[in-house]
C-alpha cells in the first residue's frame, strides 16, 4: 500500500537535500550549471545508499541488535559508496569539466569532502528513519483505522479485507490462512508476499505465523496469544517479538 503522504515527504527531503548539495558543492565554481549536472548524477548514489543503511543495515540488522553483522555490511556499503563516488568525480572531470580542475571546482573534485558531505546527509536522513522507528509519532502511535483494505482471492473471488479486523495469518505452504474474529478464508500466496502488503504493525513470530499485534492478548517467551488461540513464537524471531510487543505494550 502507498502512503502518498510519506512518498511526499521523501519527495520533499531529496529535493531540498538536493538543493544544498548544489549550494555546497557549487562554491568555488565557475560552472554552476555543470555542478548541477554533477549533483544530478549523485544524487542516486547518496540516495540509494541512505536507503540501503536505513531499511536493510539499521531495519533489518541493527535494529535486531545483530552488531557484528552490522559492522560488516557497513563498511561494505561505505568502501562501496566512495568507490562510486571516486567514479563519478573521474567522470565529471573527462565529460563535464573537459579534463580542466578549474572547470569543475575544488569541492567536487575533493572525494574526501565530497564524502563528507554526501555522508553527513545520509546519516541524518539515518537519524530521522531511527527516531521515527523508535518514537512514532502521535497520528502513527494511535494507529487510526486505515481507509485502505488488501484483496485477496478466495473460492474464486476477490476478498477485500480491513487489515485492522486480521487477528493472525497462517501459512500452509503455498497458501495462507487469514484468521479474523468472525471467520477465517484461505487464499493462495505466500505468507511472506502477503506481509509485503500489510501495515507494519503485522509481526512475523514464526516462519508459519504473522499475528497482528494489535490483537495480541498476551506474551511470553515461547508463546503469545492472539484470538484466545496460543501461537508458538520461534527461535529465531523471540528476541525481535519480545522487543517489539513490549514498545508496543509501553505505548498502548
Amino acid at each position: 500500500m502507498i502512503n502518498r503522504k510519506r512518498v511526499g515527504t521523501h519527495l520533499l527531503f531529496w529535493s531540498c537535500t538536493g538543493v544544498l548539495l548544489w549550494a555546497v558543492i557549487a562554491s568555488g565554481s565557475p560552472d554552476k550549471v555543470m555542478i548541477l549536472k554533477f549533483v544530478g548524477l549523485l544524487m542516486p548514489i547518496t540516495i540509494g545508499t541512505s536507503y540501503i543503511v536505513n531499511y536493510y543495515l539499521i531495519d533489518r540488522i541493527l535494529l535486531k541488535k545483530k552488531y557484528v553483522e552490522f559492522t560488516i555490511h557497513g563498511a561494505f556499503v561505505f568502501v562501496f559508496s566512495i568507490y562510486l563516488q571516486t567514479l563519478l568525480v573521474m567522470y565529471a572531470f573527462a565529460s563535464l569539466a573537459d579534463y580542466s580542475y578549474a572547470n569543475i571546482g575544488p569541492v567536487a573534485t575533493n572525494v574526501t569532502y565530497l564524502g563528507i558531505s554526501t555522508y553527513f546527509v545520509i546519516f541524518l536522513s539515518a537519524l530521522i528513519f531511527t527516531l521515527r522507528q523508535q518514537f512514532p509519532g502521535e497520528e502513527e502511535a494511535q494507529s487510526p483505522v486505515p481507509t485502505e483494505t488488501i484483496s485477496v482471492v478466495s473460492n474464486r473471488k476477490t476478498h477485500l479485507l480491513d487489515p485492522q479486523e486480521i487477528l493472525y495469518i497462517e501459512s500452509l505452504g503455498n497458501y495462507v490462512k487469514v484468521h479474523m474474529a468472525e471467520n477465517s478464508l484461505v487464499t493462495k500466496e505466500k505468507i511472506s508476499k502477503l506481509q509485503e502488503r500489510l501495515p507494519e504493525q503485522f509481526l512475523r513470530i514464526h516462519r508459519s505465523f504473522l499475528v497482528n499485534r494489535k490483537h495480541v492478548q498476551s506474551f511470553g517467551k515461547e508463546h503469545l496469544v492472539v484470538g484466545n488461540q496460543e501461537l508458538n513464537i520461534s527461535r529465531t524471531y523471540k528476541k525481535a517479538v519480545s522487543s517489539a510487543l513490549l514498545m508496543h505494550q509501553s505505548m498502548s
